[in-house]
């Protein structure tokens, strides 16, 4: 009985974290402005990002890559040398504004930063 409840409450507390709501990226304010074309390559040059998770920056960048899947949009933009992408996942007001981007185009996107794998995580962003 109790290992149930415990169970039932875990999963409620699990479920509202993983549905909180995220305010708008428009009603946060931008902390820092980098530019792609400096992010170091490698996870020890990208560790001093580490201070950022969490927080709302700018990342100015070319546009790589546009995804769509259903209604969801991801932009990708390139690094000085590519081997490290920002992926960006956008908000949903954001379409009208992607539907006019065209690759290779330099953009500023700003979003949440969540950190990174071998790419850099950006969610709740807009189109600067």
């Amino acid at each position: 009985m109790i290992i149930s409840a415990s169970i039932i409450i875990g999963g409620i507390l699990f479920f509202n974290y993983l549905n909180k709501n995220v305010p708008k990226t428009q009603s946060i304010e931008s902390i820092e402005v980098f530019s792609a074309e400096n992010i170091t390559t490698d996870a020890e040059g990208l560790k001093k990002y580490d201070r950022y998770i969490e927080e709302a920056i700018n990342i100015k960048g070319k546009l790589k890559e546009i995804k769509k899947d259903k209604e969801k949009h991801t932009l990708i933009l390139s690094s000085k040398n590519e081997t490290v992408t920002i992926i960006c996942k956008m908000q949903k007001d954001q379409i009208k504004k992607i539907n006019n981007l065209q690759i290779g185009k330099t953009i500023t996107i700003k979003g949440i930063y969540k950190g990174y794998l071998i790419d850099m995580i950006l969610l709740n962003c807009i189109i600067i």
